[in-house]
């Protein structure tokens, strides 16, 4: 009978895999090598102390792993779902404290946020500044570009007057070098007329004088 109800519990057995269990903050508890007080005690096990679970039977007997890899059955009434109180505890209060170190974090992040909000602030300012400075040179040099543009134009205007003026004074040059030469010719000429009529004179008069005292001679 007692090997009957050992291969039954055998059969009975009911895998419970990556599930976790702790045991209860009463007590130590023994871990055995196998489902009952008849087995031999591995070790002693604190409360507290999580456990892996890998099967568990009918007789309240489960098969648990320890953290450094012992395993063994333990009493299922000792064993609990979460932490007992004392870890929760402990675990809450590393919690909150890495909760505060977070939350201090956030404050320097904060303000080191409201002292680089506050330099690019003043950074945007000078450059809205540069920018409105930047914007009126450019009006000042598209006017003075205008102005470059119209004196240029007025430029080559003058240019052309001077070409035009420039011409027209050679113009001037020539036909007054024209007039220099008739004027010169027209004295030539009138000075050789007086000389042919001084000559023609100088030839006539005597004779026509020489005449008229021999008419009167004659009377």
């Amino acid at each position: 009978m007692p090997l009957f109800a050992l291969f039954l519990s055998l059969f009975l057995v009911v895998p419970a895999w990556a599930e976790s269990a702790y045991v209860t903050d009463r007590f130590e508890i023994t871990l055995r090598t196998g489902p009952g007080t008849q087995h031999k005690i591995l070790k002693m096990v604190p409360s507290g102390v999580r456990l892996e679970v890998l099967e568990r039977n009918d007789e309240g007997y489960v098969r648990v792993r320890t953290g450094d890899g012992v395993e063994g059955w333990v009493l299922a009434r000792y064993l609990q779902e979460e932490p007992v109180a004392r870890e929760r505890l402990t675990q809450a209060r590393a919690r909150l404290d890495r909760l505060r170190k977070e939350v201090a974090a956030l404050r320097r992040e904060n303000g080191d946020l409201k002292k680089e909000n506050a330099r690019l602030q003043q950074a945007l300012e000078q450059a809205e500044a540069a920018r409105a400075k930047a914007e009126e040179a450019l009006a000042r040099i598209r006017e003075a570009s205008r102005n470059v543009i119209a004196l240029q134009e007025e430029n080559e205007q003058l240019k052309t007057q001077v070409v035009t003026l420039r011409r027209d004074l050679l113009t001037l040059r020539q036909e007054n070098a024209t007039l220099q030469d008739v004027r010169q010719r027209d004295w030539f000429l009138a000075g050789a007329l007086v000389l042919a009529v001084g000559i023609v004179a100088g030839l006539v008069l005597p004779r026509l004088a020489v005449r008229r005292r021999r008419s009167w001679s004659d009377l």
